[in-house]
């Protein structure tokens, strides 16, 4: 089928996509970038690091903007997409969700009121299983953001590896976050996977972390491409 990928630039639209090409033609990744980080839909990073991935993809880039107010983000969606249609043939939309049926029910009623078909190649996959697939299929993964009891300013801009899954393992099991991070709980950046044609190097970066909220971020000052 023509599809469109859905991509925040984190691991599960990547590996989505990754599985996706080898079933269905992509015509366009498309991100929906809201105003802010607080978005219940959607996954925020800056628009440089995402169009730096679309060039490692080797594919075109479209963008639909959100405020980012609940609810009325899922209408941004769908106004994006519509108008989208015009532009580009396409008959499904690709979307990363694993076990959020906020999310996926969200995306398959604007598919539905769109004529369109919803492909979720990582619905219901394991969560460990899932990040033992990023370990085992050569990508390179980093936390960019923590969100959660046990996630502190040393796992920003940790690489998913064996030994992470099992801190992370220890971490679920105290604290009950999602493994995965699918609840918010982390957010993370792609910087090569097997569909990439060059990959990310980051050039500068600075942790950000906020004691009394839990929360930190790493921003990314610099980054480009570099060859595999």
């Amino acid at each position: 089928m023509k599809a469109i990928s859905l991509f925040s630039g984190g691991k599960d639209s990547v590996i989505s996509l990754y599985k996706a090409q080898q079933k269905h033609h992509i015509q366009c990744l498309v991100s929906v970038h809201p105003e802010h980080n607080e978005s219940y839909m959607y996954h925020y990073q800056k628009p440089e690091i995402t169009e730096l991935q679309a060039k490692a993809l080797e594919k075109p880039l479209k963008w639909i903007e959100t405020k980012a107010i609940k609810e009325k983000e899922i209408d941004d969606l769908k106004k994006g997409l519509k108008k989208l249609k015009k532009e580009i043939n396409f008959e499904a939309v690709i979307t990363g969700a694993i076990e959020s049926n906020y999310q996926k029910t969200r995306i398959e009623k604007v598919c539905n009121q769109l004529d369109l078909k919803p492909i979720t190649p990582l619905w219901q996959t394991n969560q460990k299983q899932l990040l033992k697939y990023i370990t085992k299929n050569d990508f390179e993964v980093i936390i960019t953001k923590v969100s959660a009891g046990g996630l502190t300013k040393k796992h920003l801009n940790k690489k998913i590896n064996q030994q992470l899954i099992k801190e992370l393992t220890e971490i679920q099991k105290k604290w009950r976050i999602n493994l995965a991070g699918e609840g918010g709980e982390y957010e993370t950046l792609v910087l090569d996977a097997p569909n990439y044609k060059q990959k990310i190097q980051l050039l500068e970066t600075e942790k950000k972390f906020n004691q009394k909220q839990q929360k930190g971020q790493l921003e990314i000052k610099k980054a480009k491409l570099i060859p595999k």
